[in-house]
């Protein structure tokens, strides 16, 4: 019975899937000219993205950039786990979505920690107000314990490696990054039934090192690491635009060939919400710079950039 219902729940991930938009069906709305918000939203009258900015963002009064960014995540992130109750889904499927969405929840306290201040957004709102009730990591976990925002509880677990420690004490970037990698472990972990899922998240590791490198370092020169073509390299790391776009669609690049035509299998589950999570992020940006007043073919040179660097990454 578990298992259909999963296969039930995996069924309608997949479809939920077809009608994202990402890099690669970008270049079927790049021929449109898009002027205002309005005009984006006819274009992507397609994709399931229109209902959540329907449904929760102010087309004719746009907040800042991570804002809309937020309130996207938190519609779709929302749809899929209301779904997944409703079809009652095995405990390890849930499993995946929790610890998927602990990666949100560590971004969103690395910022905290950074900032110090309690922002408006949905889930950055929650754990900023942790952060400013607690002077040790033992306080903060306890603050996660009361809140249902999913992927805490998995980062909470995570964070009594820290205990003991003032949140003054710790070492932000060491702390991100080894959770970060404990994350990807544990997905890795939930997804040893489906090995193309194993070896998308591997590629994944093998970029976000590189990328890491490059953020702390400012030097591009480790991206050679990754065989991509010395071309392409080469123009990418000349053009910062560029080279924050090949950081953004590089996860979901080097999982394509793994899982985009696969069978069904909880790697179906991980393909959809990397591809929300690159959706929500890309819609978020194409509204923030109507919101600014770029327009038409400026705009348009936008898609044809992420289109490109997609391509370069998946010829």
């Amino acid at each position: 019975m578990s298992y259909m219902k999963d296969l039930k729940f995996l069924t309608k991930v997949k479809l939920y899937a077809d009608r994202a938009l990402t890099p690669k069906s970008v270049a079927s709305i790049r021929s449109h000219l898009i002027n205002t918000p309005s005009d984006l939203i006819s274009t992507i009258s397609n994709f399931n993205v229109l209902q959540c900015i329907q449904r929760n963002i102010k087309i004719d009064n746009l907040p800042q950039s991570d804002a809309i960014f937020e309130n996207l995540m938190k519609c779709w992130i929302e749809d899929l786990i209301k779904t997944a109750k409703l079809i009652e889904i095995s405990e390890g499927l849930f499993q995946i979505i929790d610890v998927y969405m602990s990666r949100y929840a560590l971004n969103a306290l690395f910022y905290s920690l950074q900032c110090k201040e309690i922002p408006r957004y949905p889930i950055l709102h929650e754990v900023s107000e942790a952060v400013q009730k607690s002077e040790t990591v033992d306080n903060m976990v306890r603050e996660f314990h009361k809140m249902k925002t999913p992927g805490l509880q998995n980062l909470s677990q995570l964070l009594t490696a820290y205990r003991g420690l003032k949140l003054r004490d710790l070492n932000l970037y060491n702390v991100y990054n080894e959770l970060q990698g404990k994350i990807w472990s544990q997905l890795s972990s939930l997804l040893k039934g489906a090995p193309e899922a194993v070896k998308c998240i591997s590629c994944i590791m093998k970029y976000s090192t590189c990328i890491m490198k490059v953020r702390k370092t400012g030097n591009a020169n480790v991206l050679a690491n990754l065989h991509l073509n010395e071309k392409i390299i080469s123009e990418i790391t000349s053009n910062p635009f560029l080279l924050e776009l090949f950081f953004n669609v590089a996860s979901l690049a080097c999982c394509d060939r793994f899982l985009a035509f696969k069978p069904l299998t909880r790697g179906t589950l991980l393909r959809y919400l990397l591809l929300k999570e690159w959706e929500s992020l890309f819609i978020s940006y194409l509204l923030t710079l109507l919101n600014l007043g770029y327009r038409g073919e400026y705009i348009r040179s936008k898609l044809d950039d992420v289109v490109r660097v997609y391509e370069f990454l998946t010829e």
